[in-house]
Formats: structure tokens, C-alpha cells, sequence
């Protein structure tokens, strides 16, 4: 019974969508499930593209990014810009490995077809950060530290905060470290 319910979930699922085992474990017991997802690959009915993860036959391959996506919504986590990559686009330091990405919870890393995708742990005020260009720069600094923080760190702050919204500062001014606070707190009030 588990298998035939599975298999029509999984004829109902479009082309190119990655979908993954834990969608299915209330339709049988893990092992049940392992079984059927374990034919259906043999078979060459879907493909899989990380562990636990797949696509259906005639897809085309997901990009790292898809994936990484997708295996953190599967574990219900928040995945994030990788902040070693914001601060390569704002000339703080040099571009990280591909295939990093910021994650909620705890650090780990797997693989895709000959790839690794690195999962960095955040704390989740980071996470909060990450909703403003303004936050993004905040977290891309602070990934940098305080001994790194220099002239390239407040400009990439104060073009941050030309397009900022000044009702919001009250609330970010909270989850940044005080370092960086006392930077843009003074610089925007001078800026009236």
C-alpha cells in the first residue's frame, strides 16, 4: 500500500521539482519508504541528486543552489547568502569556495554529483539580519570582525544605508554587535 501511494505522489509532482524522502514518511514506516524510493531509482523512474533528495525522470539537473535549497526546506531550516560571498561583492575580502551558504542551526555539509555544499551555522539573529541591503552588509562585516573593520567596512555601511529605511534602524540596531552599531547609529543621525 505504501509504495503505490507513493508512486502516485510522486506522478502528481512536476518536471525539475526536487523533492525529498521526508515528504513521504507519513505514507509508511523510513524503512518502507527507503525501499520504494530505492526501486524507483533503480528503476530509473527519478534521479537522485543528494542523499534524500530527487528529481523525476526527464528533469533537468537542479543547479548546487537548488539543491542546497532544497535540503534545508526538507530539515525545515532557513538557508541564507553565504556572508564570506556579501562581502566579496562589497570588496571586503576575497571570494569564498563556491557552494557555501549561511544556514539556522548547526553547521554540516554534503554531497551532489562530485560537489560539496558547505552548510555554515549562523546564530538566528543573523538570520534576521538578512531581510535589508543595510542587514546583509551588517552580517558580511561581521563575519570580517572587529580587528578586520577598517575604511572599506563604513563605506560599504554608509552606501548600505542611503537606501535604508530609518523606521527600521531601532529593530536592526538590536541584532547587530555594538561594534558595528556605534559606526551607523552616529553616521545616520549626522546624515539629518
Amino acid at each position: 500500500m505504501c509504495s503505490i501511494i507513493i508512486r502516485q505522489m510522486i506522478a502528481a509532482i512536476e518536471l525539475n521539482q526536487i523533492f525529498s524522502t521526508r515528504q513521504f514518511l507519513s505514507y509508511g514506516k523510513r524503512a518502507a519508504v527507503d525501499q520504494v524510493f530505492y526501486r524507483l531509482v533503480k528503476s530509473k523512474q527519478i534521479k537522485r541528486v543528494a542523499r534524500g533528495l530527487f528529481i523525476k525522470k526527464g528533469s533537468t539537473w537542479p543547479t548546487l543552489e537548488e539543491i542546497a535549497i532544497a535540503k534545508a526546506k526538507a530539515f525545515g531550516r532557513l538557508l541564507v547568502e553565504h556572508s564570506g560571498k556579501i562581502a566579496s561583492q562589497l570588496k571586503l575580502c576575497e571570494a569564498p569556495t563556491k557552494n557555501f551558504f549561511d544556514i539556522s542551526g548547526r553547521s554540516s555539509k554534503f554531497n551532489s554529483h562530485g560537489s560539496r555544499i558547505h552548510y555554515q551555522g549562523i546564530a538566528n539573529r543573523k538570520m534576521l539580519l538578512d531581510g535589508t541591503e543595510l542587514g546583509r552588509s551588517v552580517r558580511a562585516i561581521w563575519k570580517q570582525k572587529r580587528e578586520n573593520f577598517d575604511s572599506k567596512c563604513v563605506a560599504a555601511l554608509r552606501q548600505a544605508l542611503c537606501s535604508f529605511d530609518s523606521s527600521m534602524l531601532p529593530r536592526l540596531s538590536l541584532l547587530m554587535p555594538a561594534w558595528i552599531n556605534d559606526q551607523i547609529v552616529p553616521n545616520y543621525e549626522d546624515s539629518f
